[in-house]
């Protein structure tokens, strides 16, 4: 792992966790905050992903399990919870 997946991989971590905390906050602005935050925080995921085994990035959200698939001869875990 590269120190720049690491500190992709950390910025990623912490989308996430600001996701987090800004769904508890309970209100609709933060609720969607929330979404488009936890939205980067996959996109950013996926990208160090897609870096790492050598394709480019998909046009198409959902077109990310078909290139690692195609790549690695497996498919990333976790699609349904994606």
């Amino acid at each position: 792992m590269t120190p720049d997946y690491m500190k992709r991989l950390t910025y990623s971590r912490y989308l996430l966790t600001k996701a987090k905390v800004l769904q508890r906050s309970g209100n609709e602005l933060s609720a969607a905050e929330a979404v488009l935050t936890a939205h980067d925080a996959a996109e950013m995921l996926m990208r160090v992903i897609t870096d790492h085994v050598g394709v480019g990035p998909p046009e198409k959200f959902m077109d990310f399990w078909k290139f690692v698939k195609d790549k690695t001869g497996s498919a990333p875990p976790h699609r349904g919870a994606m």
